[in-house]
């Protein structure tokens, strides 16, 4: 039941967290990263997760900044593939570059943040749970762009977006995007 890498940075840190690993493989979540500090969460993941639990989680809180994920081979997860809560002041950035294969949704990232928030899924998303893609965001909100360049299957939706933020909300789906229950899009 154990997680492959977990950190917790305390909220008198100086700086936030960086995390970059080749494979991880646990039981638990593959992934947990959680910053309570003034700075950004970074994660890069140069091999494949897989997880029993979520493959990566990342949270920070209102006093940071970015909150970044760049997944560049695949995620196999039992739970959600990745699950970010971005309440920090700056941008959260969501990139995998390998396929996606879950029990739960795909991918989740709920954006508070004041900076414009990105999602690119590069290969193809396959959740046996609620939704490939899921964001919401706040009236803080500026830009959301998410972008699917291969399929995207999911239980409900392929892709579920509630923006409320400032600025634009920009969905492009390359490939078939297929909620079996619901909507693609």
């Amino acid at each position: 039941s154990g997680n492959g890498v977990f950190t917790d940075n305390a909220a008198t840190a100086d700086k936030g967290t960086t995390v970059v690993t080749g494979s991880v493989t646990a039981a638990g979540n593959g992934f947990d990263v959680q910053d309570w500090s003034k700075g950004s969460i970074d994660i890069t993941v140069n091999g494949k997760v897989d997880a029993g639990g979520i493959g990566i989680f990342a949270d920070n809180t209102a006093a940071g900044q970015d909150l970044r994920i760049t997944a560049n081979d695949s995620i196999d997860a039992d739970g959600i593939g990745i699950y970010a809560l971005s309440d920090g002041q700056g941008e959260l950035n969501i990139h995998t570059l390998g396929t996606v294969t879950t029990g739960s949704s795909g991918i989740v990232a709920s954006h508070v943040g004041a900076g414009a928030a990105t999602i690119t899924a590069d290969k193809a998303i396959t959740a046996s749970g609620p939704n490939g893609i899921e964001f919401s965001s706040t009236a803080s909100t500026s830009t959301a762009v998410i972008t699917a360049n291969e399929d995207l299957t999911a239980s409900t939706r392929g892709i579920y977006a509630m923006h409320s933020g400032t600025g634009l909300l920009t969905v492009e789906s390359k490939g078939k995007a297929v909620g079996t229950a619901w909507d693609g899009i």
